[in-house]
């Protein structure tokens, strides 16, 4: 028995020197940021939660349609809380990040972080202005003298114009992230 614990140990001290010794290892900035950072896992599931919400709000195309508010007004509520958080993530990776690479490292990835922060910024407030317009919608099922038509209109020419810039930032994001592809990195190898 006693045999087959030694090289065990000795394969685990092998290992634990060849990971403390390697230290730094290149790696694309692509797969770097696909692992750094939860905007790859979390937005789609934003993105989804918009989508249907903004169909729901836009698809009422008479005002005799029926419409549950409340429930409307709950879904935005519900988003807006969700996307809070992964804006909140977005920050705290985008600091990690900051610390975690060299200056010069850093760097490298700027462009796609800069376009990163102008698409969740516009996102936001596409986001904000159709959970605002919902939400004083619903008002007006209980107050009828809470907002006019003039404003509602208003409000959803400044809420298209909103989506058309999160359309374009978004297409300016993907560029960006696809030119991490060309970009190595070095970075230390613990936690990859």
């Amino acid at each position: 028995m006693t045999w087959g614990v030694k090289p065990i140990l000795a394969s685990i001290v092998i290992l634990i020197i060849c990971s403390t010794t390697a230290g730094i290892q290149p790696m694309n900035g692509y797969d770097y940021l696909q692992k750094r950072m939860r905007l790859f896992k979390e937005i789609s599931g934003i993105q989804d939660k918009w989508t249907s919400l903004n169909d729901e709000y836009v698809g009422i195309d008479s005002i005799s349609k029926k419409v549950d508010w409340k429930a409307m007004n709950s879904k935005a509520e519900v988003l807006l809380k969700e996307f809070q958080l992964f804006y909140s993530h977005f920050g705290e990776d985008f600091e990690n990040i900051n610390k975690e690479l060299k200056q010069e490292e850093f760097v490298k990835l700027k462009a796609f972080i800069e376009q990163a922060a102008i698409y969740i910024d516009v996102f936001d407030k596409a986001v904000i202005k159709l959970c605002k317009m919902i939400s004083r919608l619903y008002g007006l099922t209980l107050d009828l003298e809470s907002w006019t038509f003039k404003e509602h209109k208003k409000e959803m020419d400044a809420y298209n114009e909103l989506s058309d810039e999160y359309e374009r930032e978004g297409q300016k994001l993907n560029n960006e992230l696809e030119k991490t592809r060309q970009i190595t990195i070095d970075i230390k190898s613990v936690g990859l």
